[in-house]
């Protein structure tokens, strides 16, 4: 169930900071945008490849501790990455 949304959490995360981008490119030009930008299309991507390769292998005992940990871990970076 953890990861039932994940997909959906990661294409908000590249939703919202495109559109961020535009903002911040339309109102007060900066080069630091696209800085910004792909590091947060990279934490995407390598969550997404985590969540890949969890569904590539799945397990018969489950560690939810772990799951959980993945998942604020990495809204956590996404979030210091928006703000």
């Amino acid at each position: 169930m953890l990861w039932d949304l994940l997909p959906v959490i990661l294409l908000a995360d590249i939703a919202t900071g495109s559109f961020l981008l535009a903002l911040l490119l339309t109102t007060a030009y900066n080069p630091i945008a696209y800085v910004w930008c792909g590091a947060l299309v990279l934490n995407t991507a390598i969550r997404a490849l985590i969540a890949y390769f969890h569904d590539q292998e799945p397990s018969t005992s489950h560690n939810y501790d772990s799951d959980w940990r993945f998942l604020i871990v990495g809204a956590f970076i996404s979030g210091c990455i928006m703000g």
